[in-house]
């Protein structure tokens, strides 16, 4: 066994200013542990490599640590696993306090060698941690940031491996790169943000069917991004956010991205937050719920047997999106057998939506001041409709192209001075409201409420209930 431990510390200002200290540490064999500390200067280097070689087992951990404080100090960590499998040998940490320091952090451990284990802590402003590893399983990675303008990257090719980023301050960044089966399985990779201004990016690849792909990122304040590129099976992606204008973007391509936790999920908390979601694939689930005023969701689903579950609760929120015309644009876009549910809760929301496939929706606006709810939607291929409106003065603008089966479409309403198509103009609706399907029903219960619809479908039957006092429709069937 080879014990080797550097402290390299002085007490002077002058030399501690002025200072830069350099210590190299290199270990073969097994058992390497080194332990070195340059304190109070600047421009100061540390490295060390650790290379365990024992072919028998058992053997003992390589440790390494390195502590600096100061200034534009380096710290890096090589340590390699090439025994036969089954080691448990590489434990690193670097701790840094000061500004603009670099750690380097770099672990490579083949075949089924676990237990890795690789910490880093900052505490400053303008400092850079970079983890990397190459091979391995079941291992850990660690990062702890305290200050502003911070810089964290993690990477690895590992199997069923996690790692987590902890950052509190402002205008830090955070991303984890992970490349091989069954990332975050288990434990999951995770990055916890408190603070405003930061960025957090998460891009794994989950290839092995049947397990679990983990993925969550949580911001807390306001101005913060999420993003989340994800490719394989069995992925739960999740971004949390509670605070202002902050911004969550997922792109999930592959199939069965549901898993046994939970949907393909974003959930924002606060005023002025955007969600972007585009899941690309079959048999995948998705997730919204936005709490607060003036918050926008897009969703893109492509694919069979998809779901997508969305909840807004607040005002002026929207779900997008569809043009004046009732055409569709990138997003709120569905196709091949999607099931949507949709709930939005309050005034003056919106819903702009192109689906091909079964569709439920309900605006709630009761109870509240302020009045207003609406809902563009356009129909591309068969599937059963369900849109329903509770409250006063909501509007639907709707376009059905599809006639292929006998599917059914309910348009409901509930209240007084509500509307369904087509162009008044002053009134309200400007078109929208043309029908090519085989069965509408349309109820309306309360007052002043108004249809106008086009039917082009020969032979289609079309439905109309108004309940109450002054209300008006007129159906034309082609």
């Amino acid at each position: 066994m080879k014990k080797l431990s550097f402290i390299l510390g002085f007490s002077f200002l002058a030399i501690m200013t002025f200072g830069q200290n350099t210590a190299n540490v290199s270990q073969t064999g097994d058992n390497g542990q080194a332990n070195i500390t340059q304190g109070g200067g600047d421009l100061n280097n540390v490295k060390i490599t650790q290379v365990e070689t024992a072919t028998t087992l058992p053997v003992g951990n390589q440790v390494a640590t390195a502590k600096q404080t100061g200034t534009s100090n380096v710290a890096t960590i090589n340590q390699t696993e090439t025994g036969d499998g089954s080691h448990t040998t590489n434990n690193a940490y670097i701790e840094q306090i000061g500004l603009t320091n670099t750690s380097n952090q770099n672990t490579y451990a083949p075949g089924y060698n676990s237990g890795q284990s690789v910490w880093g802590y900052q505490n400053g402003e303008y400092n850079t941690l970079n983890q990397t590893w190459q091979a391995g399983y079941t291992n850990s990675f660690n990062a702890s940031m305290t200050g502003k303008r911070n810089h964290v990257i993690q990477g690895w090719k590992a199997n069923n491996s996690h790692g987590y980023v902890t950052i509190v301050g402002d205008d830090n960044h955070a991303s984890q790169g992970l490349y091989n089966d069954n990332e975050g399985y288990g434990i999951g990779i995770k990055i916890d943000q408190t603070g405003s201004n930061n960025d957090g990016i998460q891009e794994y690849r989950g290839g092995a069917q049947g397990h679990n792909n983990v993925g969550i990122i949580k911001q807390n304040l306001d101005n913060n991004i999420a993003t989340q590129t994800v490719n394989g099976f069995d992925v739960y992606a999740n971004i949390d956010q509670d605070g202002y204008s902050n911004s969550a973007y997922q792109l999930i391509t592959g199939n069965n991205n549901f898993s046994n936790l939970k949907y393909i999920e974003v959930k924002q908390k606060g005023n002025q937050n955007i969600s972007d979601q585009q899941v690309l694939g079959n048999s995948n689930q998705a997730s919204l719920i936005q709490t607060g005023d003036e918050n926008e969701s897009r969703i893109k689903e492509i694919g069979d047997l998809n779901i997508f579950k969305g909840e807004q609760l607040g005002n002026i929120n929207l779900i997008a999106g569809l043009d004046a015309d009732c055409a569709p644009t990138l997003y709120g876009v569905l196709q091949n057998g999607i099931k949507v549910d949709v709930s939005q809760k309050g005034n003056l929301n919106k819903l702009y939506f192109n689906t091909a496939g079964n569709l439920k929706v309900i605006q709630n606006n009761t109870g509240t001041d302020m009045v207003g709810n609406l809902i563009k939607y356009t129909q591309t291929a068969a599937g059963a409709v369900e849109l329903n409106q509770i409250g006063d003065k909501n509007t639907m603008l709707v376009k059905n192209t599809s006639s292929e089966l006998v599917m059914d479409v309910d348009l409901d309403q509930i209240g007084n001075g509500n509307n369904i198509g087509r162009d008044y103009v002053d009134g309200l609706p400007t078109k929208c409201a043309l029908f090519a399907g085989k069965h509408l029903n349309v109820d309306q219960v309360g007052n002043m409420n108004s249809l106008n619809l086009d039917s082009t479908t020969a032979g289609a039957i079309v439905d109309v209930s108004q309940v109450g006092n002054k209300n008006w429709s007129s159906v034309v069937q082609h």
